[in-house]
């Protein structure tokens, strides 16, 4: 029928409103057409619309003839070629003719179930009691197309072994009714038919279930990124780790560069810490000790390459020893750490991060003292929280700032105080913030003298333009920071800075102070 189909591998036909190019809504084409062939009880029967429309409403007739057509085209196309299709797309509704051809299907890779079926209107257009038997109703198809659904899938996999490698069932299953434990179900079913995962690179929701049924069977060497984020109204995939022994399944990822997942417990890194005391031991030895160890015991891994881990929801009990153990086991390669979580206050794994360029804490509680034993720090963010439980400012004063080594000395009312000095680059602080002013020239001029980008965003009212205005031009004279953002009062132009647009004309040859500030190209009109 078509004289190319030999060439077809993929077949997947969008459903786009085809038919608008025939005058619809309206046209009494097709009207007659759907007349002519008497589709209309059709498509009341499949559910394509309402057992309740009464012919007018041409929207919903439109929408079930456009799926009969894309349906019919599929199904046309899919005849011709079906030993080499790779990557199918099927509708429920015409599952039982696929399952008639299912042992044809040898290339079959990948296939997508579709639900297009029409809720019944709302009661106040039909009687409780016609709603709740076409809700049955509803529930009965429903049964049947996901039973159908699974035989086509058990079918292929024992004719056609490890062929079939993804199964996409309909993500929302509402058009068939709400039971989201019978979907879940199902969904569990068609994934244990399944081949394990092929070398994974990433883990997160959505290949979490494939993963979990083939575990013991799954390469993880390959995956470099796990983000397993809880959304409403999803299976959380934190819950289901927390049944099964986690730490295996993170020790087998080998090449893990990112983490970003809920906390699961003080123990949940207790085998990277083993690791690390191994390796540190190892490294002492003798070269014919470490020989000797590693052909004897195999004591000694590579270490996994952790980069960035961030850490959601953690407890408020005891978040030290997580993050400790985090600190500790990837000290070496670790870049970012960001922790969101309102109480952070007593967390002793900033001493073991003495190289980790970027930490990113979101807390209501902050130790500034911290601070000390991140002396290559180069981007700090610290955001309260925006709960309701956290809306009150933090309150941030001179004795809040950390005190180290005397690395240099600052004199304050005639006391003298010694303050670390560190290579922090960048400072964030977002949220609900209170810090005065002395504190805030110490940290942004004596603490941090390195600073390139400062983004207080709105968090200080409490400070007047002139403080702000006094501030910021002390940190552009030095040429300190090439990003400045504190801009609630319009500070730019207090600043007495302008971009070249805003220049005259006649000073556009005169050479001013170049900033760069969020990105954009400012001049000093102020300082000859």
């Amino acid at each position: 029928m078509f004289k190319y189909g030999h060439f077809i591998r993929k077949l997947v036909l969008h459903h786009d409103p085809i038919i608008y190019s025939f005058g619809f809504p309206g046209n009494p084409r097709v009207m007659d057409h759907v007349t002519t062939h008497q589709l209309y009880d059709d498509y009341v029967a499949e559910g394509l619309i309402s057992s309740t429309f009464n012919g007018h409403n041409a929207d919903a007739l439109e929408n079930a003839l456009e799926m009969d057509i894309h349906r019919q085209l599929t199904w046309a196309l899919c005849q011709e070629c079906m030993e080499r299709v790779e990557q199918l797309v099927i509708p429920l509704t015409d599952i039982e003719r696929y399952i008639d051809h299912v042992d044809q299907f040898e290339s079959l890779s990948t296939v997508i179930f579709t639900i297009k079926k029409r809720i019944p209107v709302t009661e106040r257009h039909i009687g409780q009691e016609d709603q709740e038997e076409r809700q049955r109703e509803l529930e009965v198809e429903r049964d049947r197309l996901f039973r159908a659904m699974v035989r086509f899938v058990e079918r292929h996999t024992s004719v056609h072994r490890h062929v079939l490698r993804q199964v996409v069932v309909p993500k929302s299953c509402n058009h068939l009714g709400n039971d989201r434990q019978s979907n879940d179900d199902i969904k569990l079913k068609i994934i244990s038919l399944l081949p394990p995962l092929q070398n994974p690179r990433l883990i997160n929701n959505q290949n979490w279930s494939e993963l979990v049924i083939q575990l013991s069977d799954t390469n993880l060497n390959y995956v470099t990124s796990i983000k397993l984020v809880t959304f409403a109204g999803t299976i959380s995939a934190e819950k289901t780790l927390l049944l099964l022994d986690n730490r295996p399944l993170l020790s087998r990822c080998r090449s893990l560069k990112q983490l970003e997942m809920t906390t699961l417990g003080t123990d949940m890194f207790q085998w990277a810490v083993l690791e690390k005391q191994k390796n540190v031991e190892h490294q002492q030895q003798s070269i014919i000790g470490r020989q000797l160890c590693s052909w004897q015991h195999g004591c000694y891994n590579d270490p996994v390459p952790l980069r960035s881990v961030k850490i959601t929801h953690m407890t408020p009990l005891k978040p030290v020893q997580e993050l400790d153990d985090i600190a500790f086991a990837f000290s070496d390669s670790l870049e970012e750490l960001t922790v969101r979580n309102k109480w952070a206050t007593g967390m002793s794994a900033f001493n073991h991060l003495g190289s980790t360029p970027q930490v990113a804490v979101f807390a209501y509680k902050f130790d500034f003292q911290w601070l000390q034993h991140l002396p290559n720090l180069q981007s700090l963010q610290l955001n309260t929280s925006s709960t309701q439980e956290g809306l009150h400012k933090r309150s941030i004063t001179l004795k809040d700032l950390p005190r180290g080594p005397q690395q240099q000395q600052y004199e304050d009312e005639g006391q003298v105080i010694s303050l670390p000095k560190l290579h922090v680059e960048a400072i964030k602080l977002k949220g609900h913030w209170n810090i005065d002013t002395k504190a805030l020239e110490v940290l942004c001029l004596v603490v941090a003298p390195n600073l390139r980008e400062v983004d207080f965003g709105a968090s200080f009212p409490g400070h007047s333009v002139c403080e702000w205005v006094a501030l910021s031009r002390r940190m552009l004279r030095i040429e300190q920071s090439h990003s400045v953002r504190p801009f609630k009062f319009g500070v730019l132009k207090d600043l007495g800075l302008v971009s070249y647009s805003e220049l005259p004309v006649k000073d556009r040859d005169k050479s001013f102070v170049k900033h760069t500030i969020n990105g954009e190209a400012y001049y000093d009109v102020q300082v000859p």
